[in-house]
């Protein structure tokens, strides 16, 4: 089953291109997926508190077919695969009218906050009826290139930043990625894979690598501890 909601994107979602950007696109679809889990009688707090059990987001793959601009009305649509496992498969789509602005694959692990322990699919009891995915041109797997990233600067996760957990949410890692790229004057983010490896805490600082190889930047954030934060390739296009 699809679930659809409405949105206006605000004028605080724009960026000084006056585009939504592309953490925005993120919020829009998470939220309505929040919205979606609310409606089947599973909201997130009562994931968290009486079920003890939690989604984190492992991998997304963003395709942007044209900006949004602020006031614009949109309809956001959420829909899951048929899983089993420990993979958890949620699709979205952004409308302006009838017009498709963007679609996501997005690909989150389901667990037990007690002991961080991996839960099944089916230990999820909500009653969602599967739907067929999409089948976008970004690359689920990013693959970096063998051109050198080169240092772009540091990023420390602060209030703003943070979730319940004490965590980078995962709707500030878009922005964060584009922060780390030379220029962003007259283009828009055309599509975005992002791979989530380890969480930042708040409080830690990030350190952010770059490269532009082909059409594409390929963006790296390391932690404290030098492991790998996350990893994003990106394509810009022009306004």
């Amino acid at each position: 089953m699809i679930y659809t909601e409405p949105f206006q994107v605000r004028w605080h979602d724009t960026d000084f291109n006056l585009v939504a950007t592309p953490s925005s696109l993120l919020t829009f679809m998470q939220e309505t997926a929040n919205r979606h889990l609310e409606h089947l009688g599973t909201p997130l707090d009562e994931m968290r508190t009486t079920k003890q059990m939690g989604f984190i987001l492992s991998k997304l793959a963003l395709q942007v077919y044209a900006p949004l601009h602020a006031y614009d009305h949109i309809h956001v649509e959420t829909w899951v695969g048929d899983d089993r496992g420990f993979r958890f498969h949620r699709a979205f789509r952004i409308l302006r009218d009838e017009e498709t602005i963007a679609e996501a694959l997005s690909v989150w692990a389901l667990i037990r906050l007690t002991d961080h322990s991996l839960a099944r699919v089916e230990d999820f009891d909500a009653p969602f009826l599967p739907e067929p995915l999409p089948a976008l041109k970004v690359p689920a797997r990013i693959r970096f290139p063998l051109t050198p990233l080169t240092e772009r600067g540091t990023r420390t996760v602060r209030y703003s930043d943070a979730d319940y957990n004490e965590h980078m949410n995962n709707t500030r890692y878009p922005n964060m990625m584009c922060d780390f790229l030379p220029d962003m004057h007259g283009k828009y983010v055309s599509s975005l894979s992002l791979s989530y490896v380890n969480e930042a805490h708040l409080g830690e600082t990030l350190r952010g690598y770059a490269c532009e190889d082909g059409d594409a930047w390929y963006v790296r954030t390391l932690r404290e501890s030098g492991e790998t934060n996350a990893e994003a390739r990106i394509t810009l296009a022009d306004l």
